[in-house]
């Protein structure tokens, strides 16, 4: 069976990738650098496409491919959001969606499912509001980013016989994601809780997100926006309490909010709202985690 997919080579696709292809699938990434992508890959079931550029032509082998996973988009909490660095996130995931489906269409290259990449940043933030799939979007920038790339993918021209979005929460694995920049931190015992606190920050467990989208491949129930976040929700005093006691170190070094909107601008805002996103759709599909609290999601990270 053939899958599609894009951002092959960011932190969830490198693990998507080795999973798929573990499990039988014949993988074609569209990649821009393709000795770059080889040197990340060891697996013969793998085919790269070069697409250099969002504006640039790609030619797919003529096959039929059960699914599309899109995951493309510059790294969301890679930089200070300035002007220019908003315009790169937005072009990289609405702009390159749409020139992705159109080639697509245009070259009548047949694909089942579309599986289509969000975020919980769809909701904006709400310290008192709880969010399911079914809540309207937030109004700031994140909130509006994620509805234009999902609106992208849902009017495609392209049939599909099903779209799935996956609105993806905090990622906690390792080599990558959330933890890469908070272990360091905390292993010096300099870690401690953001602002107030009480902001609610849904995750996600790598090996739980992979599992999601490929439950998505193969069960024809899962339809429309899917939050892949844990039922153990948790707010920020929590998440870093539980952080600290995993690596036995102290959590003493709260960061106030005014000197984190200082350092990181509009991007404070990703730490700062508070999302209770409640993962509905899963529930209903009685999916089971392999890592349902957060004690035993950061204990794999570190090795415990």
């Amino acid at each position: 069976m053939n899958i599609l997919i894009t951002g092959a080579t960011g932190f969830v696709g490198q693990e998507l990738i080795r999973s798929l292809t573990n499990d039988g699938y014949e993988v074609t990434a569209l990649v821009r650098d393709i000795p770059r992508a080889q040197s990340k890959f060891d697996h013969k079931n793998i085919q790269y496409v070069h697409w250099p550029t969002i504006h640039s032509e790609f030619t797919l082998p003529k096959k039929e491919y059960a699914a599309l996973i899109n995951l493309m988009g510059e790294n969301i909490a890679g930089k200070r959001w300035s002007a220019q660095r908003k315009v790169q996130l937005y072009n990289s995931r609405v702009n390159g969606t749409e020139s992705l489906l159109n080639q697509i269409s245009k070259n009548n290259i047949e694909v089942g499912t579309l599986i289509q990449g969000s975020a919980t940043g769809y909701y904006g933030g709400d310290l008192f509001k709880e969010f399911t799939e079914e809540s309207p979007a937030g109004n700031d920038f994140l909130a509006k980013l994620c509805v234009d790339w999902e609106k992208i993918a849902t009017e495609s021209r392209v049939q599909f016989t099903r779209v799935c979005i996956i609105r993806t929460s905090m990622v906690i694995g390792k080599n990558g994601g959330a933890c890469e920049k908070l272990l360091p931190v905390f292993k010096m015992g300099l870690g401690g809780r953001l602002g107030h606190g009480n902001q609610y920050m849904p995750w996600i467990h790598l090996s739980d997100l992979v599992r999601i989208i490929g439950l998505a491949i193969s069960d024809d129930s899962m339809k429309g926006p899917i939050n892949a976040v844990s039922p153990d929700l948790v707010d920020n005093k929590d998440f870093t309490k539980t952080l600290g006691k995993v690596l036995g170190r102290p959590v003493l070094f709260p960061v106030p909010s005014f000197a984190l909107k200082l350092a990181l601008g509009e991007l404070s805002s990703m730490l700062l709202l508070s999302a209770r996103v409640m993962p509905e759709a899963l529930r209903g599909l009685d999916f089971k985690y392999e890592y349902p609290s957060l004690e035993s999601a950061l204990k794999q990270v570190v090795g415990q």
